[in-house]
């Protein structure tokens, strides 16, 4: 039996200072302010030890056989800041806008809870410039710069002792944190670069908006391991490694039909990005053979099968798959991404639809693997399982396969193959299914899937009363909407889970088909 109690409390206070001013073709606008951030909240929980209640029905502490645990935590922290913006104008075609911000964080020590963050963006309108252009509506290129900057968590480099109850009979203990934590442990940082054009033509009936951006990521906060003969599991430490995401972003949209009766207006974007490793740290970067400069960074090592090197077949050992030497490799990142969204509008009837998906990337299917382990995935319900479950036919099962009749295999440090002599059959030792699908289906946990996939994200069907009508009830526009969300979906590799659902596939919640209506009434 256990009571919980928590509690929170927080004040966000901000005041700005705002001013803009006209000099003939020049303009000249900015704000300077100031926030107060503070944030408090604490729990006490007390429960019942070991075999639980003295009495059925009966709920209090005080009914606890072996007594009660009690703990109380508390966290503060305060965030101060001062921020401004500056921005330039003229004749409405050239913009300039920088900005800066300090935070003093009460999670940092002294030496390091004061930190300043800029950027600077900026746009022209080369459609101002240029003589005019029939089928040339508006075009744009911008550019910005920006940084930000995370301190650490509450009490993150508090290098303070935990205290339990009842150690030894009623004394208490305390111990002291398996972590060094540094009091100079700077702020985390990213730096963003983003470029990119918007060209309106054919007078904006067709719209194109290109953008380019990267980020990268320093000053990582990391808990780096140390020997055992340190008295310490790990320590805190700013990483000299750095990260970068580069990607493209693309939006094509425009008027397809447009007539007094007849609309239809589209928009597809497609975008892609990948997190790479920028920079190494020679003391604290993993010395795995993938990590390097250039090399994806989201890329997960998880186990996987002995295979033939050339022909991709599972190598068995007495009938069942064999542990590899190596890990298995794969990048969650999608290769791409992409959305199209349409709404057609025929007199008073409006109809949109929009799809969406993804290409590429691994994501690990764990329902699919707990469902084989357990018997209830459709696969498992075949003629091996009824013969040996029903019939009681044992070892009825030949796995396809390969097994090793001579030679041998021997690896490099880095787990790479250094010299293979193995001579292969095919396989013909006959197993037990269950045991070969509860073995691999257990492993089937921490394999990963494609997580391709195409979806119908939403769909709905509106219509808009006649005027006369609702001129009557004394209002402006009365629209009646049937809508439908995730009403289908295409995957590529993933049967039980949908891969839109959840990143890890963690056994996720199912995706939900929602169906409803939309009633709009505008007075």
């Amino acid at each position: 039996y256990n009571i919980q109690k928590t509690n929170g409390f927080s004040v966000n206070a901000e005041s700005m200072l705002m001013a803009e001013k006209k000099f003939g073709d020049w303009g000249v606008d900015g704000f300077f302010g100031g926030s107060v951030f503070y944030n408090t909240w604490g729990e006490l929980k007390a429960g019942t030890q070991g075999d639980g209640l003295s009495s059925p029905n009966y709920y209090s502490l005080k009914a606890g056989v072996n007594g009660i645990n009690a703990s109380s935590n508390t966290w503060r922290e305060q965030r101060n800041a001062l921020f401004g913006k500056v921005g330039f104008s003229w004749r409405s075609t050239a913009f300039i806008d920088v900005t800066g911000r300090n935070d003093w964080s009460s999670t940092l020590s002294a030496s390091e809870r004061s930190y300043f963050y800029p950027s600077v963006a900026g746009s022209l309108v080369l459609s101002e410039l240029l003589p005019a252009i029939d089928w040339l509506s508006f075009w744009k290129v911008r550019a910005s710069w920006t940084q930000t900057k995370l301190p650490t968590g509450v009490y993150d480099i508090n290098q303070a002792y935990s205290v339990t109850n009842d150690v030894w009979g009623s004394d208490k203990g305390a111990y002291y944190p398996n972590t060094i934590r540094s009091g100079n442990l700077k702020p985390e940082t990213s730096e963003g670069i983003e470029y990119g054009t918007a060209v309106n033509l054919l007078n904006n009936r067709l719209r194109l908006d290109l953008t380019h951006f990267s980020k990268r990521y320093y000053n990582l906060q990391r808990n780096a391991g140390l020997s055992d003969a340190s008295g310490f599991s790990d320590a805190q430490v700013n990483t000299d490694e750095e990260f970068m995401r580069r990607g493209w972003e693309i939006t094509l949209s425009g008027d397809i039909i447009k007539t007094p009766e007849f609309a239809w207006t589209a928009m597809l974007n497609w975008s892609n990005s990948k997190y790479t490793y920028h920079k190494l740290d020679e003391i604290y970067s993993s010395k795995d053979y993938w990590v390097a400069v250039g090399n994806n960074a989201d890329i997960q090592s998880t186990g996987d099968y002995e295979k033939h090197p050339v022909t991709g077949e599972l190598i068995l050992q007495g009938g069942m798959p064999v542990n590899a030497v190596q890990p298995s490799l794969y990048h969650t990142t999608p290769d791409w991404a992409w959305g199209f969204n349409n709404e057609l509008q025929y007199r008073d009837f409006t109809l949109n639809f929009s799809f969406d998906g993804r290409t590429g990337g691994m994501m690990n299917d764990r329902i699919a693997g707990a469902m084989m382990v357990n018997g209830t995935h459709p696969d498992t319900d075949n003629q091996y399982r009824y013969d040996e479950v029903v019939n009681g036919i044992k070892n009825n099962y030949v796995a396809p396969g390969l097994k090793i009749v001579s030679g041998e295999v021997t690896y490099n440090a880095d787990r790479s193959i250094k010299e293979d002599t193995r001579v292969y059959a095919p396989n013909d030792v006959p197993v037990s299914y269950e045991a070969y699908i509860r073995k691999t289906g257990r492993d089937h946990f921490q394999n990963s899937r494609d997580r391709t996939f195409v979806k119908l994200r939403e769909l709905s069907i509106g219509y808009t009363l006649p005027k006369t009508l609702t001129q009557k009830a004394k209002m402006d526009n009365v629209q009646i909407s049937l809508v439908g969300q995730n009403l289908w979906i295409w995957m590529k590799a993933f049967k039980m889970t949908d891969p839109d659902n959840a990143d890890t596939g963690n056994l996720p919640a199912p995706s939900e088909r929602l169906i409803g209506f939309n009633v709009k009434l505008n007075f």
